[in-house]
C-alpha cells in the first residue's frame, strides 16, 4: 500500500491519528538517567540486534561516559516506540536531534527507523530539506530511497521545505508515484511564521498559494487523492486554519505538530481532519518526558520511564476518540 493508504488503513484498526514524535534531547537523557542504565525488554532487545551493525559501538574506542550516554540515547528511543507501538500508526524523527550526536547519532536513527520496520509503524523523516535539483535530489534519495546501503534512512514518507520553487517539486513526483509521502510546510507552527505565510504573493496569501499549488500538482499528475501522498505541515495551534487551507487542497492528508508540550489539544487538531481523519497529530515532549510528570521515582527511571509516555499516549487517544468517529 502507499504511505496515505497505510495511514488510512491503520488508523482504522488502531482508532487513533497519533504519531510519536521522536525528538529525543541527548543532553536531557543523560542528565535525567545519570547512572542509570536503558534496558530493553527482551522483542525489543531481540530487533535491535539483528539489525545491520548493532553492536558498532563496542568495536570503537569511544570514551565510557559518551558510549553510556550513547547506549541510554538508542535504549531510550527504541523502548519507548516498543511501548507504544499500539497507540500510535508510526514515528516523526526529527533528524536535527540525532545529527547534533554526530555519526554515531544518524547511526541510532538508522536502527530505530529498523525497529520502526519490524513493528510495521510508518515513519516519517522530518528533514524539511529543499533545495536546487541536484541537492535536493540526494535529499529524496537519502531519506525515500532503498539505496541497497546497510545502514539505510529510508523513511515512508518526509517534510519538505517547499519555498525553493515550484519546479523542484518535479523531483518528487516519481517518489509519490511510487506510494512515498511528502509534507510541504505550509503554516508552521512558529508564532512568528503568520507574518511570512500570510504575506501577500500574486494577490493571495503564500500559505493558500502553497495549498492550490500542491492540490494542482496532484490533479494534473492523476495522482492518487483519497487522501493525497502529498501533505501539508500545519500547526494545531491555529485550528481555523485546518478548514481553510483545506478548501484549498481537499485531498491534503495533514500533518499538525503542536499538540502536548507546544499548547494544542487533540480536540482543537481535530479541525484539520476534513471529517475524514485526514489527518496525522505527532505528539513529542509531551510522549517522550511523561516520566518527568508521574509518581515514577527517578531513581527507577531506567527501568519504568515508558510506562509513563504510554499512560500519555492512551489517554490522548481516549481524548481523540472522543472528538472523532473511526467507523
Amino acid at each position: 500500500m502507499s504511505f496515505a493508504q497505510r495511514v488510512v488503513s491503520a488508523s482504522k484498526t488502531k482508532r487513533t491519528l497519533l504519531i510519536l514524535g521522536m525528538d529525543p534531547d541527548f543532553g536531557r537523557i543523560k542528565d535525567d538517567f545519570s547512572g542509570q542504565r536503558i534496558d530493553l525488554g527482551d522483542e525489543p532487545a531481540r530487533i535491535m540486534e539483528s539489525l545491520p551493525f548493532s553492536r558498532m559501538h563496542e568495536t570503537m574506542p569511544l570514551p565510557d561516559d559518551f558510549k553510556q550516554a550513547y547506549l541510554q540515547l538508542l535504549n531510550f528511543g527504541a523502548q519507548t516506540i516498543y511501548a507504544l507501538r499500539n497507540e500510535v500508526l508510526g514515528v516523526k524523527f526529527q533528524i536535527a536531534y540525532f545529527e547534533e550526536v554526530g555519526p554515531l547519532g544518524l547511526h541510532i536513527l538508522s536502527a530505530l527507523v529498523g525497529l520502526c520496520r519490524e513493528l510495521d509503524l510508518v515513519v516519517i523523516m522530518d528533514a524539511k530539506r529543499g533545495d536546487i535539483g541536484p541537492t535536493f535530489t540526494r535529499y529524496l534519495n537519502a531519506y525515500l530511497t532503498d539505496t541497497g546501503n546497510p545502514l539505510s534512512l529510508e523513511a515512508d514518507a518526509m517534510t519538505v521545505n517547499p519555498l525553493v520553487g515550484t519546479d523542484t517539486w518535479e523531483l518528487f513526483l516519481p517518489h509519490l508515484k511510487r506510494g512515498k509521502g511528502i509534507f510541504l510546510l505550509t503554516y508552521p507552527t512558529a508564532p512568528g511564521a503568520e507574518e511570512i505565510m500570510e504575506s501577500q504573493v500574486a494577490g493571495e496569501p503564500l500559505w493558500r498559494l502553497l495549498a492550490r499549488a500542491a492540490n494542482d500538482i496532484v490533479q494534473v499528475n492523476s495522482l492518487e487523492a483519497e487522501p493525497a501522498n502529498l501533505g501539508l505541515v500545519s500547526g494545531a495551534l491555529r485550528p481555523v486554519m485546518g478548514e481553510r487551507i483545506r478548501e484549498a487542497f481537499p485531498g491534503a492528508l495533514f500533518l499538525v505538530p503542536g499538540v502536548g508540550a507546544q499548547g494544542g489539544t487533540m480536540a482543537s487538531a481535530s479541525a484539520f481532519t476534513g471529517g475524514r481523519n485526514w489527518a496525522l497529530f505527532p505528539a513529542s515532549r509531551a510522549l517522550l518526558y511523561a516520566y518527568t510528570n508521574s509518581d515514577i521515582a527517578p531513581e527507577k527511571r531506567g527501568e519504568e520511564f515508558w510506562r509513563a509516555s504510554l499512560a500519555q499516549a492512551q489517554s490522548y487517544n481516549q481524548e481523540l476518540r472522543k472528538t472523532l468517529r473511526f467507523d
